[in-house]
């Protein structure tokens, strides 16, 4: 059922159907109703469910595995991914990183990498 794979995806991404629904801006109700079958998602609920969690299609919609996609995306379907999902947080960071000069992202990378060690 289309429904308990839904389900799958919010519990693979350990969210809860609220924070599930924020992401895909919907509210709780809708993904608690597709989740109980009382509801099939909409065409572009499903691609944004895809392309925000990174699930395959086909597994989505007939339960065709693997859940997952192999990764073998460009640097450019990446980016294309990130620019047309609902996060606008990450559609901002992209634009920033983009305009902003080599010498700045160079430092702000070394920042970054001595934060990891």
């Amino acid at each position: 059922m289309l429904g308990e794979r839904v389900k799958a995806v919010r519990k693979d991404a350990n969210l809860t159907q609220t924070q599930f629904a924020e992401r895909l801006g919907v509210k709780q109700n809708t993904i608690a109703q597709i989740e109980i079958g009382r509801r099939e998602p909409s065409e572009q609920l499903i691609i944004s469910i895809c392309r925000e969690y990174g699930v395959a299609y086909e597994w989505l919609v007939d339960g065709i595995e693997p859940m997952h996609p192999p990764q073998s995306d460009s640097d450019i379907e990446l980016l294309t991914r990130a620019m047309e999902g609902q996060n606008e947080n990450k559609k901002q960071l992209l634009r920033i990183l983009a305009d902003m000069p080599d010498e700045l992202l160079d430092k702000m990378m070394a920042y970054l990498e001595s934060k990891l060690k």
